[in-house]
């Protein structure tokens, strides 16, 4: 029964665990406004390329595309630059992997619109948080039980 406990516990553990799915399965675009460009640039959260992720371009008070492009083999995709104002680029990979970007584009300015750095030392404390509790959750699953007293009861009262 106590193994079972800790098995149904350590995958309730391992399903809510955020560390798998940031690893495995984040995207996300870089957007790049130069003279006369704009420059995306679609990736995974392991620098894997998004090679032919669907690229949509958006004004941001509208829900409807002004422009669609298809990013190449390094996952980059070029278009003309737009009037200054605010953007958002949606790209979309057939996976189901997704990435939004807002950027504002602003006169006579180049700008880089990255993904915010995740914090590496948020990872590891919650790492070493999972490791510690599978610890305390292994050791008290595999303690013995205190030998009966004389009088039979296990707690020596």
């Amino acid at each position: 029964m106590r193994t079972r406990l800790v098995l149904v516990l350590l995958f309730a553990l391992g399903a809510v665990s955020p560390l798998p799915r940031v690893a495995a399965h984040g995207m996300h675009a870089t957007v790049v406004v130069t003279e006369t460009e704009l420059r995306i640039v679609v990736k995974f959260d392991d620098d894997e390329t998004a090679g032919g992720a669907t690229i949509e371009l958006f004004r941001a008070s509208e829900k409807q595309p002004f422009a669609k492009a298809t990013a190449d083999k390094t996952g980059t995709c070029v278009l003309p630059r737009p009037e200054p104002g605010q953007y958002r680029v949606v790209a979309e990979e057939e996976m189901g992997h997704r990435a939004t970007r807002e950027f504002e584009v602003k006169a006579n300015q180049e700008t880089i619109a990255e993904r915010p750095e995740q914090s590496r030392t948020t990872a590891i404390a919650i790492g070493l948080g999972v490791i510690v509790l599978l610890g305390i959750i292994s050791f008290w699953s595999l303690r013995k039980p205190a030998p009966p007293t004389a009088n039979g009861n296990q707690n020596g009262a």
